[in-house]
């Protein structure tokens, strides 16, 4: 690592340059801020909306098989007084549940429903 201030080759743990006295902050590597939150799985988008009865079924559906989803980029602008949805909400779940997730919501997607159900 090299000081900031004079370009002098620090050594391993400086907290101060031995030439110029200036103070060393050792910048983070790459990928080590996402350390603190390895623990936080990353997530997948199986149904991306701009549909809020779209997305309001698909969560329960997904709620009802016990997957965990959240919504990311919802929005709301006031429309003449109404709260209304704005650009597309991602449906995500955990990496793990994404087939499953997908495989639910493509069914929901083939289901007739004018079909006699007897």
């Amino acid at each position: 690592m090299k000081c900031p201030q004079c370009g002098a080759e620090l050594p391993e743990g400086a907290a101060v340059c031995p030439r110029c006295g200036a103070a060393v902050v050792e910048q983070p590597r790459p990928g080590a801020a996402r350390a603190a939150d390895d623990d936080e799985p990353d997530f997948v988008t199986v149904l991306e909306t701009a549909d809020p009865a779209e997305l309001a079924v698909a969560q329960s559906l997904l709620d009802a098989e016990g997957i965990d989803c959240r919504a990311d980029g919802y929005g709301t602008d006031d429309v003449i007084g109404l709260d209304q949805l704005t650009g597309l909400i991602r449906l995500q779940v955990a990496p793990q549940d994404a087939e499953a997730a997908r495989a639910l919501l493509e069914a929901r997607d083939t289901v007739d429903p004018t079909a006699d159900s007897a």
